[in-house]
């Protein structure tokens, strides 16, 4: 089936911006890049830490994530729905080969609104 991308709003108190994200049914949390961060004025407000299931290449042990935590607002541009979310700040988990991709999209994203992937007939639900 290839890749899912989904293009998204995402909004702090102070800024929004249209990105798009990449639907990761591996990861458990919404993570942001950097750049996204900086383009929405995304407020810091701890430390946000989680494991990927990609392996390090020098250990071979799951990658830890570290970055800042944020609390932004993220809405599906296809249907509307959206949902506050506190996610990580980090670069960690972005493949640099595919520059146009500002979130990684998590369970908690897909969940809280509802989310159906239909892997079969290749779609989305709500």
């Amino acid at each position: 089936m290839g890749r899912k991308y989904i293009a998204l709003r995402i909004k702090s108190k102070r800024n929004s911006a249209f990105v798009v994200g990449f639907i990761d049914t591996g990861a458990d949390e919404t993570v942001i890049s950097p750049r996204a961060a900086k383009r929405i004025k995304a407020e810091k407000i701890g430390i946000f830490r989680a494991l990927s299931a990609s392996k390090n290449l020098e250990t071979g042990k799951p990658l830890e994530i570290v970055g800042d935590l944020t609390e932004i607002e993220i809405e599906d541009c296809m249907n509307g729905k959206s949902s506050m979310l506190r996610c990580g700040i980090s670069e960690e988990p972005f493949d640099y080969e595919e520059e146009d991709v500002d979130v990684i999209v998590g369970l908690d994203f897909l969940q809280g609104n509802g989310m159906v992937l239909d892997f079969r007939k290749r779609r989305r639900e709500v």
